[in-house]
């Protein structure tokens, strides 16, 4: 299968703060979740990097390109500012590093979409929930824009939104539980169980 010319960036500096552990090296069985992102964006893109500071990572993916964040802010935003200075495309796909649910067959219609446009800053998924910013590509353009903002100590990705050129990618609610997070305890172990089980989606 031919690979977009889109570089995938997985962020993984997160502090982790309502979880007692590193979600990207939560397992199940003998696999890291990072390592099924790594997989699954394998599969779609031409570059992966990974945005992280942590030591613990780039020891066991020492073949794997790593960034840390460039901006002295701890964000996601910083993490997006990181990717796209860093990546070798001009567009990246940025995911968050803990997605268990990621769906590549949604990622390639995303990306199908994004490529349709003639010029267009930022594609974020968006359903009846919300809007999905670590779900998202992202043009190198933005850099300035991201770079301004966190000078104004303004860290909110939707603000990016309002002062480039985006666009939503409408995904129908049965889609929505491919945008799920580990964000706690019980989402962890929600999410285990059934992946023990069934194995994770595709």
């Amino acid at each position: 299968m031919t690979k977009f010319p889109i570089t995938g960036a997985i962020l993984a500096g997160g502090k982790n703060s309502r979880l007692d552990r590193e979600k990207s090296l939560i397992s199940v069985g003998n696999r890291y979740l990072l390592g099924y992102t790594l997989d699954k964006l394998d599969s779609c893109f031409e570059e992966v990097i990974i945005i992280t500071a942590k030591d613990t990572i780039r020891s066991l993916f020492p073949h794997r390109m790593i960034y840390p964040d460039i901006l002295p802010i701890a964000s996601a935003l910083s993490g997006i500012h990181s990717a796209l200075v860093n990546a070798k495309n001009q567009s990246v796909l940025i995911v968050a590093c803990d997605m268990p649910k990621l769906n590549v067959k949604l990622i390639n219609k995303m990306v199908a979409n994004y490529q349709s446009y003639k010029k267009i800053d930022i594609l974020v998924p968006g359903h009846s929930q919300g809007m999905e910013p670590l779900h998202s590509i992202y043009n190198k353009r933005v850099v300035e824009t991201i770079e301004k903002q966190a000078c104004e100590g303004n860290l909110k990705i939707s603000d990016i939104f309002r002062q480039c050129t985006t666009k939503i990618f409408s995904v129908p609610d049965s889609f929505i539980a491919n945008f799920f997070n580990i964000n706690s305890s019980d989402d962890l172990t929600a999410w285990q169980n059934k992946a023990t089980n069934q194995g994770l989606s595709k």
